[in-house]
């Protein structure tokens, strides 16, 4: 008969997505978040900008109330009796499911690893539209992940690092 593993492989090679390309790109983005949570160490993301503004968004605010707790944010303008974020909105735009849902205390760090660790299985899968072979795909995805300053701003996550972390989420 007929299984779901036959099924789900047919609908990809309709697609013409390989399966085994598929979890190729799986298996580099589990590795990558691993490594950069283990790189993490549990160390919550300083001068996260986002996820107060992602928490202003979902209460229909452009800008913050007051300074978040955990203070020495120096990137707030006052102005209209709000604290705006002088950065680009889009990471809070991003950021607003995951606020609604583990709420304004969440760390954007795991949020950044998250990406970073997608951003190695795009990085796989342009290589790959490129044109190149599977093992130069492969090289490049891991000298993409590991090998590059990708690693560093993916588990770090504070608002800059944050920044570039979804910009080339966006930009693969």
């Amino acid at each position: 008969g007929d299984t779901d593993l036959g099924r789900a492989g047919r609908w990809l090679a309709e697609r013409g997505i390989d399966p085994r390309d598929l979890l190729v790109a799986i298996g580099l983005a589990i590795v990558a978040f691993l490594v950069y949570s283990l790189v993490n160490n549990d160390r919550p993301a300083k001068l996260d900008y986002f996820v107060p503004l992602a928490d202003a968004f979902l209460h229909g605010r452009l800008g913050l109330l007051e300074e978040p707790a955990s203070g020495g944010y120096n990137e707030l303008v006052a102005a209209n009796g709000l604290l705006y974020v002088v950065y680009p909105p889009m990471p809070a735009v991003v950021l607003v499911p995951f606020v609604a849902v583990f709420g304004p205390g969440m760390d954007q760090a795991r949020v950044s690893i998250l990406f970073g660790a997608l951003n190695v299985a795009l990085a796989w899968w342009v290589a790959l539209g490129l044109g190149t072979r599977r093992s130069t795909a492969f090289v490049l995805a891991v000298v993409f992940g590991f090998g590059s300053i990708t690693w560093y701003s993916a588990q770090a996550g504070t608002a800059w690092h944050f920044a570039h972390v979804l910009s080339l989420t966006f930009a693969l």
